[in-house]
C-alpha cells in the first residue's frame, strides 16, 4: 500500500490487519477472523458470502471481541491520513460494491 493508502482498490480484510470502526476512530482493533459462508447457486456455481469481520481490542484491562460488518471498518493506512482520506476511501469502496452487483 502506498504512503497515502491505496484508495482505488476494493479492500479485503485479512487476519492480522489493524482496523478502526467508523464510529470509534480512537480504538485500534486487530482482525481476528474473517467469517464467510459458501453457498451453491444454480448448477455447480459456488458463491462465497462475507458474513462479518471478528475484531479484538483492549479496553482498559479487558480484551474484547466483536463481529462487525466490513463496511464499518477502515484500515489503519487510511485512518493515519486523516478524515478527508477516510471519506474518500469510503466513497470509493461504496462505488466498487455497487459495480459488483
Amino acid at each position: 500500500m502506498s504512503e497515502n493508502g491505496n484508495l482505488g482498490l476494493k479492500h479485503y480484510f485479512k487476519v492480522g490487519d489493524i482496523v478502526y470502526h467508523l464510529n470509534n476512530l480512537d480504538t485500534k482493533m486487530e482482525v481476528r477472523k474473517v467469517i464467510r459462508v459458501r453457498s451453491k447457486g444454480g448448477g455447480e456455481e459456488v458463491k462465497v458470502f462475507l458474513i462479518g469481520i471478528e475484531c479484538g481490542w483492549w479496553e482498559m484491562s479487558n480484551y474484547r471481541k466483536e463481529v462487525f460488518n466490513a463496511k464499518m471498518l477502515v484500515p489503519i493506512d487510511i485512518v493515519k491520513n486523516g478524515e478527508d482520506k477516510i471519506l474518500e476511501w469510503l466513497s470509493i469502496q461504496r462505488r466498487l460494491r455497487e459495480i459488483e452487483r
